[in-house]
C-alpha cells in the first residue's frame, strides 16, 4: 500500500511539473506576438494623422466667399509669407491689389469671373499655398490649393538677368482673345484663333492647361503648357511677344501675329 501511494504521488507531481513547464513555454512563445504587432502599426497611423492635422490647422481659417484681406491676415498669423510678385503694369485689378499691399498677386482675368491669384508659402511646412479670388476689385476668396515645396519653386522669384519672374499663371496683359484676322474674332472655327486666360491656352486644334510661365519685362513670355489634341497629351513651350501698343500678340516661334479681339470676349 505505501509502494502504490508513493508512486502515485511521484506521478502526479511529475505531471503537475510538466504541466506548468508546458504552461512556461507557452506563455513565453506566445506573449511577445502581439506586442510586436502593435509597436509596429500604431507609429505609421500617428505619423500620418500628425501630419494631416498639421496641413488642416494652417488652412482651417479659410472660407469662401471671405474679403481676402481678412483670409490674408488669418494667414500671416499661421506663418504663411506672401511670395512678392513683380510690380504690374499702371492699370487694372493687379494694379489695384498691388497698392493695397497686396503685393504677392501673380495676376488677374481681365473677363469671365475677374480671377486673380495670390501666392504664399510657409517654410515650416515646405509648402506653397495659392487662393484665388472672384469678382474683380471685390476680392473674395473661392478657392484654394496647397503644394508641395517642389511645385512651389516656380512661384518664387529668380536671380537672372533677362527672366523677370518663373510662376504658373498668365499675366493680364496677355489675356484675352487674339485671332490672326480680324474678321475670324468670335468665330470657335477660325483656324487662327488663340485664347489666353489665367492658366489655359487654347489653340484652334489644341488646348492646354498651364504649368510655368516665364515673363521678360512686360511685353514677352514663354509659357509652357500640357495640352491635349485628339486624344493625346503633350508638354510644349510658346513663346509669345506682344506690340508696344499691346494690340498684337506675336508667336516668336511660329512668327505668327495675331490681333487682339474686342475685350468683350470671353477668355478661357
Amino acid at each position: 500500500m505505501s509502494c502504490t501511494t508513493k508512486d502515485v504521488t511521484d506521478a502526479s507531481s511529475l505531471d503537475a511539473a510538466d504541466s506548468s513547464a508546458l504552461e512556461e513555454v507557452t506563455v513565453t512563445e506566445e506573449s511577445p506576438a502581439p506586442q510586436l504587432t502593435q509597436a509596429s502599426s500604431e507609429p505609421e497611423a500617428n505619423i500620418s494623422e500628425l501630419e494631416a492635422s498639421a496641413t488642416d490647422s494652417l488652412l482651417n481659417d479659410l472660407e469662401s466667399g471671405i474679403q481676402y484681406a481678412d483670409a490674408r491676415a488669418r494667414l500671416l498669423q499661421r506663418g504663411w509669407i506672401p511670395v512678392e510678385a513683380p510690380e504690374p503694369g499702371p492699370y487694372g485689378v493687379e494694379r489695384m491689389a498691388y497698392d493695397a499691399g497686396f503685393t504677392e498677386v501673380v495676376a488677374c482675368a481681365g473677363t469671365g469671373l475677374g480671377q486673380c491669384r495670390f501666392e504664399f508659402v510657409h517654410p515650416d511646412e515646405q509648402k506653397a499655398l495659392s487662393v484665388i479670388t472672384y469678382g474683380g476689385s471685390d476680392l473674395e476668396v473661392g478657392d484654394w490649393n496647397i503644394q508641395s515645396s517642389v511645385s512651389a519653386q516656380a512661384a518664387t522669384p529668380i536671380d537672372n538677368d533677362t527672366i523677370d519672374y518663373v510662376h504658373n499663371a498668365i499675366p493680364m496683359q496677355f489675356q484675352g482673345e487674339w485671332n490672326a484676322s480680324l474678321e475670324g474674332c468670335g468665330e470657335p472655327n477660325s483656324d487662327g484663333r488663340l485664347l489666353v486666360g489665367l492658366d489655359q491656352i487654347e489653340f484652334y486644334d489644341s488646348s492646354g492647361t498651364v504649368l510655368e510661365v516665364m515673363t521678360e519685362e512686360e511685353l514677352e513670355m514663354m509659357v509652357t503648357s500640357e495640352y491635349s489634341s485628339e486624344g493625346e497629351t503633350f508638354i510644349e513651350t510658346d513663346s509669345f511677344q506682344l506690340s508696344s501698343d499691346r494690340s498684337t500678340l506675336t508667336d516668336t516661334n511660329t512668327g505668327i501675329v495675331r490681333y487682339r479681339c474686342s475685350d468683350d470676349r470671353t477668355s478661357p
